[in-house]
C-alpha cells in the first residue's frame, strides 16, 4: 500500500514540476531504476570540509543532476515543449527488490529506510495525480545490482587478477541464467498490467573502461592512482563478460516486450508501450573511460567519487559530463518519437597528431601532415562533418589569412560513437615560424527538413605539433 508520507511528499513535487505556462505538448516523463538512474557519483552538491553530499532523496543518492532529469529539461527548453518530470529511481534497486518489490537502502552516512516498490509509486502517481493520464516515457535503468557489479568492480579494484574471483563468476552465471532473463520478463508484464505507459526507454550499461574503441584501460593507464589495481585484461574481461552480455540480456528482454502478445479478455493490459533499448551508452562512453584525463573521462575514479561525494560509491558511475551524454542519448530518441525540434550538434573533443614520417625529430615533423579527429555528441539526425581550414602567413606589418579550403571528415567509428576524421591538405608545407595552420569544424545534422548547424571558432595548430 502506498503510504501517507510519500503521497504528500509527491504531491509537492507534482507542484512543482508541472509547468506553469500550457505549452503545445507537454510529455509526462518518469523515472525509475538504479543508481544510474539516480544519479549516484554526481550529487546535488558537495561540502568538503564536512564531507557530506547533499541530495535530493538521501537514502536512494538521488541527485538532480542525473541523465534523466538533465534530458527532460532539455526538452522542457525547446520551443513548443514542455515536460512534467517525476523520479523514483535508487541506487541499490533491483528488479524484484526495488522497482516491484520493496528496498532496503544501504547508503553510508545516511539514516537508511525501507522504500515503496517503485512501480506501486508510479501506479499511485499516475491514479491519484495525473488523473490516469498516459506516461509519455518511461526511463528504466535496471540489472546491474541483480548482478551485483559492485563487488565485480571491488574485486578488480584489489591487486591481483579479479577474472577468477568468486564474486566474478557469480555475477557472469548470473547473467547466463534464466532466472535473471525472466526477472525482466516479469517487469515487462508488470508496466503493461499496471501503468498506462506509451513509450518505455530502458537504457545499456556504458563502457567504461576504454580509452579509445581500442585501447582498454589498465597497468598503470588508469587516469589516478585509484585505479592502478585494473590492468589492461581485466577491463576487457569486464566488458566481454559482464557489461556486453548484461547488455545484450536487456536488448532480447526489449525485442520480447515488443512480441506481439494475446492477452484474456477477463485480464487486459492497461497499456502495450513500445519498448526502446538505448545502447548508445556502450559506444559513446568508449573514449572517456576511467583511464582517460579528468576533464575527458565520463566515469567516476575511486578518487573521484571520495572526493565529489565523500564516500567510494560514485566509483565507476558517471560524472557530470557522462550523465550529459546520457542525456544526448534520451534526447536523440525522444526526438525521434515525438518529432521534437532538431538540436544543434555537440563537439565533444578534438584531437590534433601528426601523420607520415614516423620520427622523433621535431625538424622531420614539419613534414608531417596533420590529421584532426572531432567527436560528435549522439544526434538523431544525419551528421555531415566538414573540416575547414586556411594558413595565416606571419609578415612585419601583421599577418595576413589565406583562403578558407573546406574537407569532408570521414566517419571512422561505428554505431553510436560518431568520431570523425580527416588530413589537412598541404599541412606538410607549413613553414614554423613564419605560418600558422588553422581549422575549425563545421558539424551540420538534418532530420526530416530540419537542418542544425554548429560551427567552431578557428584553432591554430604550429608546424611543430608534437605528435599525440
Amino acid at each position: 500500500m502506498f503510504t501517507n508520507r510519500y503521497a504528500i511528499a509527491l504531491l509537492t513535487i507534482l507542484t512543482a514540476a508541472l509547468p506553469a505556462v500550457a505549452a503545445d505538448q507537454n510529455l509526462i516523463i518518469v523515472s525509475i531504476g538504479d543508481s544510474l538512474a539516480a544519479g549516484e557519483g554526481n550529487p546535488n552538491s558537495f561540502n568538503p570540509v564536512t564531507g557530506l553530499a547533499t541530495w535530493l532523496e538521501p537514502p536512494c543518492h538521488r541527485s538532480t543532476n542525473n541523465g534523466r532529469r538533465i534530458a527532460s529539461n532539455r526538452i522542457n527548453s525547446m520551443t513548443g515543449f514542455s515536460t512534467s518530470f517525476f523520479d523514483f529511481s535508487c541506487s541499490g534497486a533491483k528488479i524484484d527488490e526495488g522497482i516491484l518489490g520493496t528496498q532496503l537502502t544501504s547508503q553510508p552516512n545516511i539514516v537508511n529506510k525501507t522504500e515503496d516498490p517503485q512501480i506501486d509509486q508510479v501506479e499511485f502517481l499516475q491514479t491519484h495525480q495525473l488523473n490516469n493520464q498516459p506516461i509519455d516515457i518511461l526511463m528504466i535503468s535496471i540489472g546491474v545490482n541483480d548482478v551485483n557489479f559492485a563487488s565485480v568492480v571491488t574485486a578488480c579494484l584489489t591487486p591481483g587478477d579479479c577474472t577468477h574471483n568468486s564474486a566474478v563468476t557469480t555475477a557472469t552465471n548470473t547473467i547466463a541464467s534464466t532466472t535473471f532473463a525472466n526477472a525482466y520478463g516479469r517487469l515487462v508484464s508488470a508496466i503493461r498490467q499496471r501503468l498506462n505507459v506509451k513509450h518505455v526507454y530502458i537504457t545499456g550499461y556504458p563502457d567504461e573502461v576504454k580509452r579509445d574503441p581500442s585501447t582498454f584501460c589498465g597497468d598503470l593507464d588508469t587516469g589516478d592512482l585509484s585505479m592502478s589495481a585494473i590492468s589492461q585484461a581485466e577491463s576487457s574481461f569486464m566488458l566481454s563478460h559482464v557489461i556486453t552480455p548484461l547488455n545484450n540480456v536487456i536488448a532480447n528482454a526489449v525485442t520480447a516486450a515488443n512480441a506481439p502478445f494475446f492477452s484474456l479478455i477477463t485480464n487486459p493490459p492497461k497499456s502495450r508501450p513500445v519498448w526502446h533499448f538505448l545502447r548508445a551508452m556502450e559506444s559513446n562512453f568508449a573514449t572517456h573511460g576511467f583511464c582517460t584525463a579528468l576533464d575527458r573521462r565520463y566515469m567516476n575514479t575511486l578518487q573521484d567519487s571520495l572526493l565529489r561525494q565523500g564516500d567510494q560509491n560514485g566509483t565507476m558511475h558517471p560524472n557530470l559530463n557522462g550523465h550529459r551524454a546520457y542525456a544526448d542519448a534520451l534526447v536523440a530518441q525522444a526526438t525521434v518519437d515525438f518529432d521534437l525540434p532538431l538540436q544543434t550538434p555537440k563537439v565533444v573533443r578534438r584531437v590534433e597528431a601528426n601523420v607520415g614520417i614516423d620520427a622523433a625529430s621535431p625538424v622531420l615533423n614539419v613534414l608531417e601532415k596533420k590529421l584532426i579527429t572531432v567527436e560528435i555528441a549522439q544526434n538523431p539526425g544525419a551528421l555531415t562533418v566538414t573540416l575547414q581550414h586556411r594558413v595565416v602567413t606571419h609578415g612585419l606589418f601583421g599577418d595576413s589569412n589565406g583562403d578558407i579550403h573546406s574537407t569532408a571528415m570521414a566517419d571512422t567509428a561505428s554505431g553510436a560513437l560518431n568520431l570523425f576524421a580527416a588530413q589537412i591538405p598541404g599541412s606538410d608545407n607549413i613553414l614554423p615560424g613564419l605560418q600558422t595552420l588553422q581549422y575549425r569544424i563545421v558539424a551540420t545534422a538534418t532530420r526530416n527538413g530540419q537542418t542544425a548547424t554548429t560551427t567552431t571558432d578557428f584553432f591554430s595548430i604550429d608546424a611543430l605539433l608534437e605528435q599525440q
